[in-house]
């Protein structure tokens, strides 16, 4: 029994003893791929290797060119940068000086312009202030004649009123003595005709002249706003002559200011050429320069351009109404007081139909969803009014 014990023993000592001789074969055969891999990887790793060592001395070359490129193509673009400076600086000086010229031309173009319309809506305001001022004063000499001819309707009525009384007294003394009934007597009723005439008379005499001392109130107001419109538009002149001298002033300023500029860039150029500086630096010096001028010119030029549109926006403010409008405004003392009426009310209607259709029109030129509700609203009050023209409403 221990024998076979020993022997099994021994069996499996042989396998294990097998086992472990075949995994060190298995290890060696391992072993020696990996010493061939490894090889094979050193020599691969080594042609990589002289290859980069290779490539590395290539680009250091091509570097080498490329520098030496690179500082002959800056000398030969720094030159050209220069040419290209100073040209750019010339066409500056011609486009500085043009636009100064046009500028000078087109500030004494618009000065002559404002002047000229100044000048004439002053000479319109003067013409209607004395216009004004004429039929003031023909209006005063009218209304003096009319209570002229009011003094002598009240003296004369007056007069008639004392006759009238002396009449009744007489009359009343009559009866007395008579002792009859003289109340058909014709001289006495036309005595109170007459009386009845000239205090209606006196009465339309008084109401005219109401009307007269209206009108001239109308008139002193009138007077009054031609006389403001006139103090607004020689403001405004003030102002936009101001404004041009103003404007003069700067460019004789920067006229003045421009040669020492070009004498200074002068210099530059000498000092350049005698001592050797960094490239570009007097011209950049000079470009400011121009480049300032040309900003304060573009200012000048905005400014110039937005005074027309801020003075003809003060222009617009002073309107006077049309020559039909002060016709109707003016009473005429031939005219009856129905006729004035029916002109006022003329002018009234005029005035609202032309907001109107100032408002319509603006109104239709806008969104179409508004433009089809105001026409839908149109047509829905002429149905409505053509309803109740016939009847069914």
């Amino acid at each position: 029994m221990s024998l076979h014990a020993i022997n099994s023993q021994y069996t499996a000592q042989v396998k294990q003893a097998e086992h472990v001789v075949s995994e060190m074969q298995k290890l060696e055969e391992q072993n020696k791929k990996l010493r061939e891999e490894i090889a094979l990887s050193k020599q691969e790793n080594q042609q990589r290797l002289d290859a980069a060592i290779s490539e590395k001395e290539r680009l250091k070359q091509e570097v080498q060119k490329l520098i030496v490129e690179r500082d002959e193509h800056g000398k030969s673009y720094s030159s050209q940068i220069q040419t290209m400076q100073e040209e750019l600086h010339l066409q500056k000086q011609q486009q500085s000086s043009s636009m100064n010229e046009v500028m000078e031309k087109m500030v004494a173009e618009k000065e002559r312009l404002q002047v000229e319309e100044t000048r004439q809506r002053v000479d319109e305001l003067q013409s209607t202030l004395q216009q004004a001022q004429a039929f003031k004063l023909q209006t005063e000499t009218e209304v003096s004649g009319y209570q002229a001819e009011l003094d002598e309707l009240r003296s004369e009525s007056s007069r008639l009123h004392s006759e009238c009384q002396r009449l009744a007294g007489e009359r009343k003394e009559t009866m007395a003595l008579v002792g009859k009934d003289v109340s058909d007597d014709p001289l006495l009723t036309q005595l109170q005709a007459e009386r009845t005439q000239l205090q209606s008379h006196l009465q339309r005499c008084l109401y005219e002249i109401q009307q007269r001392d209206l009108h001239c109130q109308q008139l002193n107001t009138k007077l009054q706003q031609a006389m403001e419109e006139k103090g607004g538009v020689s403001a405004q002149l003030r102002a936009v002559s101001q404004a041009l001298r103003d404007t003069q002033n700067r460019c004789y300023w920067l006229e003045n200011q421009a040669p020492p500029n070009q004498h200074h860039k002068g210099l530059a150029k000498q000092g350049a050429g005698s001592v050797e500086v960094a490239p570009g630096a007097p011209q950049e010096r000079s470009s400011a320069v121009v480049d300032m001028e040309a900003l304060e010119a573009s200012e000048l030029r905005t400014s110039v351009d937005s005074s027309p549109s801020r003075t003809t926006q003060r222009d617009f403010s002073i309107q006077l109404d049309t020559e039909e409008e002060w016709e109707a405004l003016i009473l005429n003392p031939n005219e009856h007081l129905v006729t004035r009426k029916v002109k006022g009310g003329m002018l009234a209607c005029r005035r609202w139909l032309r907001g109107r259709s100032l408002y319509c029109s603006k109104l239709l030129t806008s969104r179409a969803r508004s433009r089809y509700l105001f026409l839908g609203y149109l047509l829905i009050l002429h149905v409505a009014v053509l309803m109740c023209l016939t009847g069914a409403l």
